[in-house]
This record gives structure tokens, sequence and C-alpha cells, in this order.
């Protein structure tokens, strides 16, 4: 269960979003490797994750292994939660309307 999620259902949600929002916001990602970074961050926690299960049991450090990956799972939906609040966000400015009268 801590592979699958991690690594299906975050990851289908964060790609979703990293599509969707910029196309209902009209704006562009603020970071353009930071959704590179965060399948990079992301991947890497959940495979430490993995890790650090199989080799709690017998192992002492099997949990500093798991907390690690977990901190960088956690690290990587940071990065997708500066994206959101950067992408829905209203803009500073608008477009003057033009009075007709």
């Amino acid at each position: 269960m801590h592979a699958l999620l991690p690594g299906f259902v975050l990851m289908m949600i964060f790609g979703v979003g990293y599509h969707i929002l910029p196309r209902f916001s009209g704006r562009a990602v603020p970071w353009a490797r930071g959704p590179l970074a965060h399948l990079v961050v992301a991947n890497g926690g959940l495979a430490l994750m993995v890790a650090g299960l199989l080799l709690r049991p017998g192992w002492t450090p099997g949990n500093h292994i798991l907390a690690l990956g977990g901190t960088l799972v956690l690290s990587g939906a940071l990065i997708f939660a500066h994206a959101v609040w950067w992408l829905t966000q209203p803009p500073k400015w608008t477009l003057p309307t033009r009075n007709e009268g």
C-alpha cells in the first residue's frame, strides 16, 4: 500500500494537475523544471520508502531509510503545492475595459 499510494495515485493526481491547471489558469508553471524535479525527488523518495520497508524488519537503519524516503516524497508534494498555489492566484492586473457609451 505504501508503494501504491505515492507511486501511482499521487503521481496520477500530480500529473493531471500539471497538465490541467496551467490551461485553466492561463499561466505557465512558475518554475519550468519544477515538474521534473518533483518527479525525480518523489520517485527517489518512493524507492527509498520501499527499500526502508523491506529492510526494516531485520535491520535497524531501515527506519532511517524509510524516514528519508518519506521526507523526499513530502518534498515533492511541496513542490507541487507551490506550483498549484502559483497557478490558482488571481492575476495582479486586468486588461482595461472599453467604455462604450
